[in-house]
């Protein structure tokens, strides 16, 4: 069985033509016009107090947040020639790919195999769908009777949203229509494609289907059953609040709240090496300058304690500006940095935390967060929202 890369699924468009038909069909099935040029889906907010009682008083249905990679799933048939088509094509003996996920850099990607285990004709028939979700990799016991539990594994994309379908916008219906639109019309369409030609979805590449959403007095269900050990087939990293009645909105979007806990609310900055002595006076550069953005610029925010491990694994990138996930540990340390390029790395200070810490590197984004989606994070750090505050707000009766 095929599993994908989730942080690298397929191999991305480089004709220029092509993305330019792309981004255009894109941004036009996502209720924009033709030359809108950023990433075409829908940002959540940290959930802060002030959410709670807008959590408590609207129709919101939630649904575990999966620690997946985010992408729209772009159904798109090629019905032209493309000069310089990508290399993975050759397998689609000379027909053109037709189903993209598309990166928050808004960059395009094709996975050959996808369009050759689904097919022209049902590319044809869902022409110009736009979906909204993740790709996780899930993992599955098998039963050996030599070894035991074996783990399989599988790649997903599970659908949270639909934009359009066929080419008819269905962004401005309410969450529940557009849902509907994605089971009935896409997902429906892919499993009769797959019986029809009495193949198994084993065979594809990875399984699109439906992200299971509950109702948001279902949460104590959820924390309780859904989301503990063991019982989801890939990681977890909070919940995700839809509200129900709004249309789907581009960009940062008040409706769709994000909680996480404490230790995995994190925020994605811009880091950037800094100069200093190392121990046998020779010039040393380490990652340690921590960059927000502000109207697309860097702006800067803090510095960041990096350790000796740590800054050997981020030396690949040759001193360029690296885009990190970091949360706030409490009993991280703050980090004051050698005063200029001249003193030694031996004089920089650990400062008491609570300090900001290296998660991951996110290869996928070119950007840090907002300033002001910083100061939420931090907000939502510091509001306390808890799985028992969430508990006993939203469904009090079971507690």
């Amino acid at each position: 069985m095929v599993v994908l890369d989730p942080e690298n699924p397929g191999e991305i468009v480089r004709d220029k033509s092509l993305i330019r038909t792309l981004k255009a069909a894109c941004a036009r099935l996502a209720g924009k016009d033709d030359h809108f040029s950023r990433f075409p889906g829908s940002q959540p907010v940290s959930l802060l107090g002030n959410h709670l009682s807008i959590l408590k008083n609207e129709k919101f249905l939630v649904c575990e947040k999966s620690d997946g990679v985010r992408y729209l799933l772009l159904i798109y048939f090629v019905d032209f020639s493309v000069r310089q088509p990508p290399s993975s094509w050759d397998i689609l003996g000379g027909r053109s790919g037709c189903f993209f996920f598309v990166n928050r850099k808004f960059e395009f990607l094709t996975v050959p195999a996808l369009d050759f285990a689904l097919g022209d004709r049902l590319a044809r028939d869902l022409h110009e769908t736009l979906l909204d979700g993740e790709l996780v990799t899930d993992e599955r016991k098998l039963m050996d009777p030599a070894e035991g539990a074996v783990p399989e594994y599988q790649s997903t994309f599970l659908i949270f949203d639909t934009l359009s379908v066929r080419g008819v916008y269905v962004g401005c219906l309410d969450l529940m229509d557009r849902l509907r639109a994605g089971q009935g019309e896409v997902v429906f369409s892919i499993r009769k494609y797959i019986l029809q030609r009495a193949s198994s979805s084993s065979e594809l590449p990875c399984t699109l289907t439906m992200k299971q959403m509950y109702s948001k007095e279902a949460v104590v269900y959820l924390f309780d059953s859904v989301m503990s050990k063991g019982n989801l087939p890939h990681e977890n990293d909070g919940l995700i609040f839809t509200r129900i009645d709004k249309p789907y909105q581009v960009g940062t979007c008040e409706d769709i709240l994000k909680w996480k806990p404490k230790y995995l609310n994190s925020v994605d900055f811009e880091v950037k090496p800094m100069w200093g002595m190392s121990v046998d006076n020779t010039r040393e550069w380490r990652y340690s300058a921590m960059f927000g953005s502000k109207f697309g610029t860097p702006y800067f925010f803090d510095f960041i304690y990096i350790d000796e491990e740590q800054q050997q694994k981020l030396k690949c990138f040759g001193g360029n500006p690296v885009i990190l996930e970091c949360t706030r540990v409490d009993d991280w340390p703050r980090f004051d940095p050698p005063v200029n390029e001249g003193s030694p790395w031996a004089e920089a200070r650990k400062l008491p935390g609570p300090g900001w810490k290296f998660l991951r590197v996110r290869e996928d984004k070119t950007m840090a967060n907002n300033i002001t989606t910083i100061q939420r994070v931090i907000e939502s750090i510091d509001s306390g929202i808890t799985e028992e505050t969430l508990k006993r707000d939203l469904c009090p009766a079971t507690i």
